[in-house]
């Protein structure tokens, strides 16, 4: 469910200004908008440069750096260290907290999408983010994912509290169902396969035992459907999970990382 999420609100203008932008220079942020809305990203980008070139005020200048940024950061993951630098740009130029904290937003995506997951990065940009968002999107993204981050290093119970203020804060929100599905997690597993019956769990439970990968099943309801889990190893961090699933996809190549509570058998 991990995709690049495009935060552009309601400070699309500028906020903040001591003085109104000279028209041309609202022209030009205007066409930017426009160009980025169409998914045009070069042309955005080289507007934007062209803006930045004038020298104009903090404020504008914050404006334009951010979506510059964004821009860069939908042009794919190369793209990434010069949206950084954008974002970072504007977390030093920027007088309105709410674009400030969208800039660490959009910082925190960029490490919480790299692979591998740089989920303390993530942290660090996610909790600065949320001393000024307001109780509506983009807070549910970064309750998530500041959520999934701490999961990641084995911080389950502070997990569990934005989680819940995801799910109940956010009912309507994409994030609320992966939230819940999530909510009291206490380690990562290897999800090995799925069976609609509990004999195809057992035998291959019986066969990973003997491949010396202790493992169990579990009853689990997706969609309605009850399925049986297999699920190997028990993994406090994300780290320890991915090395472990290093291992394991030699002799399981459709092995994935999955958050669990606790084995059941």
């Amino acid at each position: 469910m991990y995709y690049r999420i495009i935060i552009l609100t309601g400070i699309l203008f500028i906020t903040g200004c001591a003085q109104p932008a000279p028209h041309k220079e609202l022209n030009q942020l205007t066409r930017a908008r426009e160009q980025f809305q169409q998914k045009q990203y070069v042309q955005a980008i080289q507007i934007l440069s062209e803006f930045l070139s004038q020298q104009p005020a903090d404020s504008e200048k914050a404006y334009a750096y951010y979506l510059r940024g964004l821009c860069y950061q939908q042009s794919g993951h190369d793209q990434d260290p010069a949206a950084q630098k954008d974002f970072e740009q504007v977390t030093m130029l920027a007088q309105d907290r709410r674009l400030y904290s969208l800039a660490h937003v959009a910082m925190g995506h960029i490490y919480f999408e790299s692979n591998p997951p740089a989920y303390e990065s993530a942290i660090l940009h996610y909790q600065k983010a949320m001393n000024y968002l307001p109780e509506s999107p983009p807070l549910d993204a970064v309750l998530y994912r500041l959520a999934v981050s701490l999961q990641g290093i084995g911080q389950w119970t502070q997990a569990d509290e934005l989680l819940s203020r995801c799910f109940t804060g956010f009912k309507k929100s994409v994030y609320a169902d992966h939230a819940r599905r999530r909510f009291g997690a206490r380690m990562f597993s290897l999800q090995v396969g799925a069976f609609e019956n509990l004999d195809g769990a057992k035998q291959l439970v019986s066969k990973l035992g003997q491949q010396g990968w202790p493992a169990n099943w579990s009853p689990q309801r997706r969609d309605g459907q009850l399925l049986y889990v297999v699920q190997t190893g028990q993994y406090n961090t994300f780290a320890l999970a991915q090395k472990g699933l290093s291992d394991l996809t030699a002799v399981q190549p459709d092995a994935m990382i999955v958050t669990a509570k606790s084995p059941t058998h």
